[in-house]
C-alpha cells in the first residue's frame, strides 16, 4: 500500500514524461527565465493553457491579431486549428 501523502499527490494530477530536443529545452528554459516561472513544468502548463484558449477561440469563430512595432495589426494564422463551431 502506498503512503497516504503519495496518494494525495497522485489525486491532484497525473505525472507524464516527454522527451524534448535540445532546441526545445533551450526554448523552455528561455521562457522560464523571461516569465519568471517557478519550474519547467509551469512553463509547459502555461503554454498548454494558452494553446487551449487559442484553439477554443479560433474553433468558435474568433480571429487572433497582434500589433507590430509600427502599430499595424497583423492577423495570426494557425493552419492546424480550424473553425468547427464548438469544443
Amino acid at each position: 500500500m502506498r503512503p497516504l501523502y503519495r496518494r494525495k499527490i497522485m489525486e491532484k494530477g497525473r505525472k507524464i514524461q516527454f522527451t524534448f530536443s535540445q532546441k526545445t529545452i533551450e526554448i523552455i528554459g528561455w521562457l522560464k527565465k523571461v516569465t519568471d516561472a517557478a519550474s519547467l513544468a509551469e512553463v509547459i502548463r502555461n503554454a498548454l493553457y494558452v494553446y487551449h484558449w487559442l484553439a477554443k477561440f479560433i474553433i468558435n469563430g474568433g480571429e487572433v491579431f497582434c500589433v507590430d512595432a509600427e502599430g499595424k495589426p497583423v492577423k495570426l494564422i494557425f493552419p492546424n486549428i480550424q473553425k468547427q463551431g464548438g469544443e
